[in-house]
């Protein structure tokens, strides 16, 4: 099932509120999608690659990844909102191999966690702390 407008059925309405206001206009168009916000995050996700699960949203705020096979990660942070965590500049960094981080402090050893931010990165460097 897409939740994609059909253009046709678009024109079709349109035809037929010819003269109406505005604003029902756009309500009715609204009403032919089932979820206005499912269509917009539908379209995106496709630009991105394959949807594989869904991000649901509890009663307490948590947010949790769910796959079509029904493997559920809860996530650390709301992703609904912004993310504050940035690379403290206190940190001397260099690109990496590895699969678990992309970045590693070539001082200290700390490194970011892929899919979840900028770990303990995000926290002034312990040995630059110490060489001052």
């Amino acid at each position: 099932m897409s939740n994609k407008l059909d253009r046709q059925e678009v024109e079709d309405l349109l035809n037929r509120m010819e003269g109406a206001p505005a604003w029902e206009i756009a309500e009715a168009i609204v009403d032919l999608c089932p979820s206005e916000k499912a269509c917009i995050g539908d379209r995106k996700a496709e630009r991105i690659g394959e949807k594989v699960g869904h991000l649901v949203q509890d009663v307490n705020g948590r947010v949790a990844a769910v796959t079509f096979l029904g493997r559920v990660t809860w996530l650390e942070r709301n992703v609904m909102g912004p993310v504050e965590d940035k690379l403290h500049p206190s940190h001397h960094t260099r690109s990496s191999d590895a699969s678990s981080y992309d970045v590693i402090c070539t001082e200290c050893g700390a490194h970011d966690i892929v899919g979840r931010g900028w770990g303990k990165l995000a926290e002034p460097c312990p040995v630059q702390d110490n060489n001052l």
